[in-house]
Parts: C-alpha cells; sequence; structure tokens
C-alpha cells in the first residue's frame, strides 16, 4: 500500500494542494475497496492464513484509519513543500525581473552620460567602458576593454604609477592630459580618477571619468591672445 504515496506525491506536486486531497481521497478508496473485496473473500486474504472474526475486523479498521491519516498527511506535507517551493520560485522570478530592469537602467543611464567612462582593475587594465569613451577616444568599445588605460589614453606606462601615487594621498585626482585620437585629431582631455571599491571597501580597481575640454582649451588660448 506504500506505492499508493508515490501517486499521491505527484499529484500534489502537479495539482498541488486540493489536487493532493483528491488523488489522497481515491486512493484511500481503492485502497478501502481492495480490503473489502479481501473481507468478502474475492480476493484472498494478506497475509495467507491471516485471523478471522472480531481480531480481523479490528485489525481492518486499524489499518483502514492509519492509511486514511498517512495518505491525507502525506498529500498535506507534500502540497504545502510544492506550495513554498512555487512562492519562492515566483519570489526569485520577481527578483530577477527587477534585477535585469535596474541593470537596464543603469545601463542607460551610463550610456547617457556625456562624459565618458573608464573602469580598470588593478593593474591599469580596462573592464568597462561606455558609449561616451568610446566616442572621445574615436574606437569602438570592442577595442578599450581588455587593453591599458596608458596605452589607451596615448601615455607613458609612469602615467599610471603617477595616478596610483596621487590616489594614495587623495580620494580623486584630477588630470589634463594630451590625446590623439583614432582619427589623427589632437585633442585636450581633462579626467578625474577615483578608487573603484567593492562592497566591503576592498579597492577593486580604478574610474576614469573624463570629457573633451579641446574646445575649452582653444577658446582660453584665444582669450590669452
Amino acid at each position: 500500500s506504500f506505492l499508493y504515496l508515490l501517486s499521491i506525491i505527484i499529484g500534489s506536486i502537479l495539482l498541488v494542494r486540493r489536487g493532493g486531497f483528491l488523488v489522497a481521497a481515491g486512493s484511500w478508496l481503492m485502497y478501502a475497496g481492495m480490503i473489502l473485496l479481501v473481507q468478502r473473500g474475492v480476493l484472498p486474504p494478506y497475509p495467507a492464513g491471516s485471523e478471522e472474526g472480531e481480531a480481523a475486523t479490528v485489525r481492518i479498521l486499524y489499518s483502514l484509519v492509519a492509511h486514511l491519516v498517512s495518505f491525507f498527511a502525506v498529500a498535506y506535507l507534500a502540497s504545502y513543500l510544492t506550495e513554498n517551493l512555487r512562492r519562492t520560485g515566483r519570489e526569485l522570478q520577481m527578483r530577477r525581473d527587477d534585477l535585469a530592469q535596474l541593470r537596464d537602467y543603469n545601463d542607460n543611464i551610463i550610456d547617457s552620460m556625456n562624459s565618458g567612462l573608464l573602469t580598470t582593475d588593478g593593474e591599469g587594465t580596462i573592464t568597462f567602458a561606455n558609449r561616451c569613451a568610446a566616442e572621445i577616444v574615436g574606437r569602438p568599445v570592442s577595442e578599450l576593454v581588455r587593453h591599458g588605460i596608458a596605452d589607451v589614453l596615448g601615455q607613458r606606462p609612469q602615467f599610471l604609477d603617477r595616478v596610483r601615487s596621487a590616489l594614495e594621498r587623495e580620494r580623486r585626482y584630477r588630470t589634463e592630459v594630451d590625446y590623439e585620437d583614432g582619427r589623427g585629431r589632437k585633442m585636450f582631455l581633462g579626467s578625474t580618477v577615483s578608487i573603484l571599491r567593492e562592497r566591503d571597501g576592498a579597492p577593486l580597481g580604478m574610474i576614469f571619468i573624463f570629457q573633451d575640454l579641446t574646445e575649452i582649451r582653444v577658446l582660453e588660448e584665444e582669450v590669452a591672445l
């Protein structure tokens, strides 16, 4: 009779609580029908040669009650676990959707910035570049990621050492560099560098936020003249 429990568990998983109780009720009715057929002599008794009379009646009633309780208990527990799993799955899906929306929102904000944004690891290798950064330097994002920040900005290797040294003394470092983009256009870039940190405060790399200050520099030179 324990094989009925498999059907009850499957019914509770597929049909949740109401379906599990229906399967449990159906299983118990089939089991009770089998017991009734055994008592009427239609089916052979099990075990063979079992007692008859009042003792047999008590054993039958005990078996019916025990199986009724066990069937519905299994149905309740299986459906309860199934409902919790489904509820957890729905909540997880909602969190996943919220996270995807938040990621898209952040990506839209970053891509809508009028300043170039580059992030690097501790060795100065670029790990992220926004759309404006690619437009300013005149190179696609795929050519910026996994390249050294000094090479991308056309600076000597000492540039990164100077930035690290400055960030050890202050939270932000302001620098201005001359740059020639991929189209041969000479530019003047102003950038602010800060440390990129993890949530626990551990340093993860650096953040470079820069703008094209070429027109401002030209105006300053014209005013100086």
